[in-house]
């Protein structure tokens, strides 16, 4: 007894074998779509030779327009000039110039930087948290 239907023992020609093609590149384009780069929010008026005396601890979160922000916190962060963002799944891996992954969302980071506001003005947002050094992780 078969459960199931393989492309196989489907005949060439027949409508349920364009159908399981059109299934299999529909699975596989949103197994890639996890896989592509990230826009994330990235500083072009400093550099990381300064930095505020600041600094904050949260757990970073998907910002789905900036990238990433902490969690409860309003602001989205904006990383140093040369990180970069990529998708792992349903989170976002923050890799520095060197391509090293330096934080992952979901999980709790200490950040080095302060409030900024930037000008001109981002969209939907009064302030960035402005991050000018690599964020440290806290806990587990």
């Amino acid at each position: 007894m078969t459960f199931g239907i393989s492309a196989s023992a489907v005949p060439l020609g027949h409508p349920g074998r364009l159908l399981m093609r059109l299934l299999f590149l529909a699975l596989m384009l949103v197994v890639l779509a996890g896989c592509g780069p990230v826009s994330l929010l990235t500083d072009t008026q400093h550099d990381k030779t300064w930095c505020y005396t600041t600094g904050t601890t949260g757990v970073l979160i998907v910002d789905s327009t900036y990238g990433t922000r902490l969690a409860g916190g309003s602001s989205p962060v904006m990383w140093p000039r040369g990180f970069t963002g990529r998708w792992l799944g349903s989170e976002i891996e923050v890799l520095d110039p060197t391509g090293n992954v330096v934080a992952i969302t979901g999980k709790k980071y200490s950040l080095p930087g302060g409030l900024f506001e930037p000008d001109p003005p981002l969209p939907g947002v009064s302030s960035v948290w402005l991050s000018c050094g690599d964020p440290h992780p806290v806990g587990p």
